[in-house]
């Protein structure tokens, strides 16, 4: 979604290792070191189709995001303002004008 994630990715890919899920990519991601990366991103990418799991496009990554958000606050796991205005970050960069209304629900209820 065009966020700076990349120097996340082989702490994230040494966790999933850890608890047995494995490619060839998800391995050498794991052997990245901060500064790369565009590296990070594309292996991620390959990682992911190695695994089967297709990479959402922006769109669904947002709309993933929000279920999750929204989850946390129904199951009342984490803090209620915070989860709403994460849902109404969400909804205002999907670019879909029926999920900013949602957003903004979310955020009067606050």
């Amino acid at each position: 979604m065009d966020e700076p994630v990349g120097d996340e990715l082989p702490m994230a890919a040494a966790h999933a290792l850890t608890r047995g899920v494995d490619s060839p990519s998800l391995r050498e991601l794991a052997g990245l070191s901060n500064g790369q990366s565009r590296e990070a991103v594309d292996l991620f990418r390959q990682a992911m189709d190695e695994l089967g799991c297709p990479v959402p496009d922006k769109s669904d990554a947002r709309l993933h995001l929000m279920r999750e958000a929204a989850a946390n606050l129904v199951a009342g796991e984490g803090d209620p303002e915070d989860l709403a205005h994460q849902i109404y970050w969400q909804a205002c960069y999907s670019g879909l004008p029926e999920l900013r209304e949602v957003g903004d629900r979310f955020l009067e209820g606050v």
